[in-house]
């Protein structure tokens, strides 16, 4: 996987562009579009910062070295999607990749379902080294 995308399993972007019957390169390069639209913004740290003073609830589900888990609200992904120009298919599958990889590290680790919400996974730090 490139930068973008070493938060995801290969296996699951694989089988999400399989079911949303979306090209498996497309679906890299669509979540490293979001990625990079992140860090472009005002930085990965800065948007969930932002995020946690804006949202009535905290997003973060997970602080990792490597990578933000959040559940956002729904406005934010219709925003990354507009910003990275995605049709709906691409967006649907992106959204569906973040929320499979959540849900595969909180069975990994043992957690409870997710609180609502809409996951999301970033990547930390790219945008600094």
């Amino acid at each position: 996987m490139t930068d973008g995308t070493l938060a995801f399993d290969g296996d699951v972007v694989g089988a999400v562009a399989e079911d949303h019957g979306v090209e498996r390169g497309a679906l890299v390069a669509a979540l490293e579009r979001l990625q990079t639209a992140a860090e472009h913004h005002i930085g990965v740290d800065g948007l969930v910062y932002d995020w946690r003073n804006a949202f009535p609830e905290d997003p973060v589900l997970e602080r990792r070295p490597d990578a933000y888990e959040l559940v956002v609200e729904p406005r934010v992904w219709r925003e990354f999607g507009d910003r990275c120009g995605f049709e709906e298919a691409t967006l649907r599958a992106v959204m569906a990749v973040h929320a499979d990889q959540l849900q595969r590290n909180a069975e990994q680790r043992g957690d409870g379902p997710p609180p609502m919400g809409e996951p999301m996974l970033l990547v930390r730090g790219r945008e600094n080294g």
